[in-house]
């Protein structure tokens, strides 16, 4: 299995709710950032699907460049950190769907505090397939390099704009 991966990714703040393609596929998340660390506790959920967490360390080693390690964890070791650990969560429905190029898009629309929210991701294999992505929905502005846009800030100090 493998744990680590290099993760290539844009994001860009959407104007609004996009009309997404058909074939999206919808996942709820509960992100948990524990405080002073790099680490995320991830709970996905499909719609009439059971709970998976992943237990997740992201080293950031350029604006659109991490390397990600994740590893699953059970509902009790999820519980066990929550438990444990200071940690600020976000909740958000996020749609996903491939494209070509081997790029995969998301969009996620924030819940609670953040409601209103509307961030499109591309992830890609090359950073020229990266580089050369144009969103085909309204975009706001990119926020790729914007730190206030990050998940842990975001779940920490709430929504920047």
């Amino acid at each position: 299995m493998k744990y680590g991966r290099l993760e290539r990714e844009r994001k860009f703040l959407l104007a609004g709710v996009p009309d997404l393609p058909s074939g999206a596929e919808e996942i709820y998340i509960v992100d948990t950032y524990f405080q002073n660390t790099r680490l995320r506790l991830r709970e996905t959920r499909t719609p009439g699907g059971e709970a998976a967490f992943k237990l997740t360390f992201k080293h950031q080693l350029s604006s659109d460049q991490h390397w990600i390690n994740s590893f699953s964890i059970d509902a009790g070791e999820a519980r066990l950190l929550r438990s444990r650990l200071d940690g600020a969560e976000l909740r958000k429905t996020r749609w996903r769907w491939a494209e070509e190029n081997d790029r995969m898009l998301c969009v996620d629309i924030f819940d609670g505090a953040l409601r209103g929210l509307c961030v499109l991701e591309v992830e890609a294999m090359s950073d020229e397939h990266l580089q050369s992505f144009q969103p085909a929905m309204p975009v706001a502005t990119e926020i790729t390099s914007d730190i206030l846009f990050s998940g842990g800030h975001l779940a920490v100090h709430g929504r920047p704009i």
